[in-house]
């Protein structure tokens, strides 16, 4: 069940999750997700603990009012949060309503620490994935301030990527390039000669960036106009 342990009630209702720690505490400076990065007041979160960020979702018009478009379905018993369909895991999306303008949130086939170093999804499952569904909390409302959590709890800044011309053993006396491997595997990541790594989804990322993008916890809250608060995405991704 991983964090859905946690959950003693139907409907997991919480406070707000961002607010500056106080000055006392402040001793590490962590980067949040690289494909947030334009998308939040400051990218990079003054915290008391190394392993988190959280941040307010901005438009690039100022607002923090969003609506939310999402592919999945409602959790069988926590019918607060998004998750994935037996076909492909889930995709959520805030959505400007006076420009229009879309922030993918989460993309279950691109975000977190599995889905980049392990999980493999096929064109299809990425790409045949309307968000056509938009959420609604139990009051009906559909407009919403929302905030991202993320924590980093495996050591994976440290993990060594190889380059595109070094060799390693494929099979058992076989021994080719990186980039020759990877034809073969696709789940095999190389530093190319632009100093960048090739993801599966075809973005192309710095080591640094990957690791940000590489988080293994996301939390996502809503909060409507009244104030109440509710978790619409909890996903342990490693």
């Amino acid at each position: 069940m991983g964090l859905f342990d946690f959950f003693k009630q139907k409907e997991k209702v919480v406070e707000p999750i961002i607010e500056k720690v106080e000055e006392s505490v402040k001793d590490y400076v962590r980067k949040g997700p690289f494909y947030l990065e334009n998308y939040v007041e400051d990218y990079e979160t003054v915290s008391s603990n190394s392993y988190e960020w959280e941040e307010i979702i901005i438009a690039s018009n100022g607002s923090t009012k969003f609506k939310i478009k999402y592919y999945g379905k409602p959790h069988d018993y926590y019918k607060n949060l998004i998750v994935g369909t037996d076909f492909a895991p889930s995709l959520v999306v805030a959505v400007e309503p006076n420009t229009g303008e879309e922030i993918v949130l989460f993309d279950g086939c691109s975000h977190g620490y599995n889905t980049i170093y392990c999980d493999e999804f096929s064109e299809e499952q990425r790409n045949n994935r309307p968000a056509n569904n938009i959420y609604k909390d139990k009051d009906g409302n559909d407009l919403f301030r929302l905030y991202v959590k993320v924590f980093y709890q495996n050591d994976f800044e440290e993990e060594p990527f190889l380059n595109k011309d070094d060799i390693i053993e494929f099979e058992v006396g076989r021994f080719i390039t990186i980039q020759e491997a990877k034809k073969e595997d696709d789940l095999i990541l190389y530093i190319d000669d632009d100093g960048l790594i090739q993801l599966r989804d075809g973005r192309k990322l710095s080591k640094e960036n990957l690791w940000r993008d590489s988080f293994d916890v996301i939390q996502i809250i809503a909060t409507n106009d009244t104030g109440s608060s509710i978790e619409i995405v909890d996903h342990e991704l490693a």
